[in-house]
């Protein structure tokens, strides 16, 4: 409701006293990192995500934390937080779509077919992962 109301400080400041309340709230700490990107505070973002992405059931969070890292610069860290993420979610979609354009970023084009062509096994039927596996040179 602040972010709508343009109401950022507020909104930080709620989210800080719920932390203070409870440290371990995962949704807290993924909000929080969400408003200190959009406010560009990179290095506070990061570590609040990274809290967040502690939550073993919820694979957004990790994924959340994976792509800010990328963004970051920090690549190879990005993939293997997802990589771990996997471990626990093995069919998580977000993880394995990111997967595979990191993959494929850094050069490690077999690995990132690899991870496309798990996605393409749970949807065979998705034009979005099919146009991926081609521009990949893979097949299914």
């Amino acid at each position: 409701l602040y972010r709508l109301q343009g109401r950022d400080t507020d909104g930080e400041k709620t989210l800080r006293q719920a932390l203070a309340l409870d440290p371990q709230n995962a949704a807290a700490h993924h909000a929080l990192g969400l408003l200190l990107i959009r406010q560009k505070r990179l290095p506070e973002a990061l570590a609040a995500l990274a809290e967040a992405a502690r939550d073993p059931a919820n694979p957004r969070y990790g994924y959340v934390y994976a792509v800010a890292l990328n963004s970051a610069g920090q690549g190879p860290k990005a993939i293997q937080e997802l990589e771990t993420l996997l471990q626990r979610h093995p069919n998580d979609r977000d993880s394995l779509l990111a997967l595979a354009a990191f993959q494929r970023d850094a050069g490690h084009l077999d690995t990132a077919r690899d991870y496309a062509r798990r996605l393409a096994t749970l949807e065979p039927d998705n034009p979005e992962v099919r146009a991926l596996l081609q521009k990949m040179g893979a097949t299914q």
